[in-house]
C-alpha cells in the first residue's frame, strides 16, 4: 500500500500559493470593478463634456450601461479564473495521486523481486533435498541389501552373520528415524503433531537416548562424558520426542567430528528450569550461518565437504519440538575448528509424589495370545516370528472378514490391526469386532505407516488402547503387551 501523501511535499510548495492568489482575485475584482466605474462615472459627470450628453437621463443610461458592461467582464474573468483554478487543483491531485502510484508501483516491484529471488532459493533447496534424500535413503538400503546377500552365503562364519546382522539393524533404524522426522515436521505445521506429557526425570531421559544412540557413537568411535548433577530434576514432557530430540544432536555431534573424540552432555538445575546442553568436539558452526541454524534445509558448506550425510532438518525439528514444551534451544560455537554446544532449557516442576513404585518383576506375567491383522505378507511373517521367539501364541489375518472369523473361531487375548487394510478400514474393524461381541472385547493396537494425521478420539471411540508406527519396533511392543497383561486386559 502507498503511503499518504504529504501535504508539505515540494510540489505541494508550488501550487497552493497559485490557488490562493486567484480565490483573493475572484473574490475582490467584482468590488473593484464597481468602485472604479461609480468613481469614473462620476468625474464624468461633472465634466465639461456636455456637447456629448445633453440630459441626465441619457448620462444615467450611458453610466448604466458601462456599469453593466465592466461587471459582466469581470464575472466573466472571475468564472475564467475560478476554472483555471479548479483546473490547477485537478492537476494537483493528479501528480499526487501519480506520484503515490509510482511508489506503489516502486514497493510492488521490489517486493516481486524479494518474492522472485525467495521462490529460487525455495526451488534450489527443494531440489537439494531430494538430492540429498536420496542418499540418505539410498545407503542405508544398499547396505541391507549388501547386508542380506552376505548372510545368504555365510556357512558357519557366526562372526560376520551377526555383524551383517547389526549393519541391517542399524540402518533400518537410520530409515525409521529419517521418515519419523520428516512426518514430525509435516505434523508440527500441520498442527496435528500430539504430545503425551507426563511427568519424567530428565536424567533418565538423557541415559536412555544415549542407549539408544550407542550404535552409531559406537561405529563413530565417539565416547560421551557426563556431567549430570545428582539433584532431582524433574520436568513435564513428551518423553520420547525430548528423547529425538536428543538422539538428533548426538547423532550430528558424531557427523560432525573426528573419531575419538567426546561428547559432554552436561544436565543442572535451576529454580525454575533445567539446562542440559550437548557440547562436541567438532568442526563447529560458520558465524554467518549461526542465525539461520535451525532453519529448514540449513548444512553450512564445510559441514557439506565433511558430512555429505544429513538432510538439514534435525535442528528445525528439535526447535519445534521444544517450543511445543515450552522450553528455548540455542546454539554456540567459537567459529570453524572449535565445535559447537547446543544447550536447551526447559521448566522445572517437583517430583511427583509419590515416586512410582519400582515393579515388581519377580512374577512374570501370562504371554497374551495374538491376532495379527495385516496384509503386508513380509512384515507380518517376520513379527509374527519374533513375537514367537518371545513365548507368543501368534494367528495371522489378512483381511477384515478373516480377522472376524478368526475372533469367533479362536478368542485372542490382544489383536493387532492394521489401519490400512484391502477390503476394510482399521477402525471399521474394531467396531465390527467390538459389536458382535458385547461381553468384554480384547483389546486393540492399532498398526499404521502412514503419514497421515490419526485422530486420536476415533481411535479411541473404536476401543483401539495403543497407535504404534511401523516399522514396529519389538522393544515397544514387547513393553505394550507387558503393560496390557499386567493391567488384565482381555480374557482368555
Amino acid at each position: 500500500m502507498a503511503p499518504p501523501h504529504d501535504p508539505g511535499g515540494p510540489g505541494r510548495g508550488r501550487l497552493a500559493p497559485a490557488g490562493w492568489l486567484t480565490r483573493l482575485l475572484g473574490w475582490c475584482a467584482p468590488l473593484l470593478g464597481a468602485s472604479l466605474v461609480l468613481f469614473l462615472g462620476l468625474l464624468w459627470m461633472q465634466s465639461s463634456a456636455e456637447g456629448i450628453v445633453r440630459s441626465d437621463g441619457e448620462r444615467m443610461a450611458v453610466i448604466g450601461g458601462v456599469l453593466v458592461l465592466v461587471v459582466g467582464m469581470l464575472l466573466w474573468l472571475q468564472g475564467r479564473a475560478q476554472l483555471s483554478a479548479n483546473r490547477l487543483q485537478a492537476t494537483e491531485q493528479s501528480l499526487r495521486f501519480l506520484s503515490d502510484a509510482l511508489l506503489q508501483a516502486h514497493r510492488e516491484l521490489e517486493h516481486y523481486r524479494e518474492s522472485e529471488q525467495a521462490l529460487r532459493d525455495a526451488d534450489r533447496s527443494k531440489d537439494e533435498f531430494l538430492a540429498t534424500l536420496c542418499h540418505e535413503l539410498r545407503n542405508p538400503l544398499a547396505a541391507i541389501d549388501h547386508a542380506g546377500e552376505l548372510l545368504m552365503d555365510l556357512n558357519d562364519d557366526q562372526e560376520q552373520r551377526e555383524w551383517a546382522v547389526r549393519i541391517i539393524r542399524n540402518q533400518t533404524r537410520q530409515l525409521a528415524l529419517l521418515i519419523d522426522d520428516l512426518l514430525d515436521l509435516s505434523r508440527i505445521a500441520k498442527g496435528t503433531l500430539t504430545l503425551n506429557l507426563r511427568p519424567a526425570s530428565l536424567a533418565h531421559l538423557v541415559r536412555s537416548a544415549v542407549d539408544a544412540a550407542r550404535s552409531f557413537l559406537e561405529e563413530a568411535r565417539q565416547m560421551v562424558v557426563f556431567q549430570i548433577d545428582h539433584d532431582p530434576m524433574w520436568v513435564e514432557v513428551d518423553p520420547s520426542r525430548i528423547q529425538q530430540v536428543l538422539i538428533n544432536l548426538l547423532s550430528n555431534a558424531c557427523r560432525y567430528s573426528d573419531p575419538g573424540k567426546s561428547i559432554t552432555i552436561a544436565l543442572h538445575a535451576s529454580r525454575s528450569e533445567v539446562v542440559l546442553s550437548v557440547k562436541d568436539q567438532g568442526i563447529g558452526i560458520d558465524p554467518a550461518l549461526m542465525p539461520r541454524i535451525f532453519g529448514m534445509f540449513i548444512r553450512g558448506d564445510s559441514a557439506r565437504d565433511r558430512a555429505p550425510s544429513g538432510l538439514g532438518i534435525g535442528l528445525r525439528l528439535a526447535r519445534l519440538i521444544i517450543d511445543r514444551h515450552e522450553g528455548t534451544i540455542l546454539a554456540r560455537s567459537d567459529g570453524i575448528g572449535f565445535g559447537s554446544e547446543f544447550e536447551i532449557r526447559l521448566p522445572r516442576i517437583a517430583p511427583p509424589s509419590p515416586l512410582p513404585a519400582p515393579e515388581d518383576t519377580a512374577r512374570p506375567a501370562a504371554l497374551p495370545r495374538l491376532l495379527l491383522v495385516d496384509d503386508n505378507r513380509p512384515m507380518v511373517e517376520a513379527l509374527r516370528l519374533l513375537l514367537q521367539r518371545e513365548g507368543h501364541d501368534v494367528r495371522i489375518a489378512r483381511t477384515g472378514r478373516e480377522a472376524i472369523e478368526a475372533v469367533a473361531a479362536e478368542r485372542p487375548d490382544v489383536i493387532l490391526v492394521d489401519l490400512e487394510l484391502p477390503d476394510t478400514d482399521g477402525l471399521e474393524l474394531a467396531q465390527a469386532i467390538r459389536s458382535t461381541d458385547h461381553s468384554t472385547t480384547p483389546p486393540i493396537i492399532a498398526l499404521t505407516g502412514s503419514g497421515r494425521p490419526v485422530d486420536l478420539d476415533a481411535l479411541q471411540a473404536a476401543g483401539i488402547r495403543v497407535l504404534i508406527q511401523k516399522p514396529v519396533r519389538i522393544e515397544e511392543l514387547r513393553e505394550t503387551l507387558a503393560r496390557i497383561a499386567r493391567e488384565g486386559a482381555g480374557t482368555r
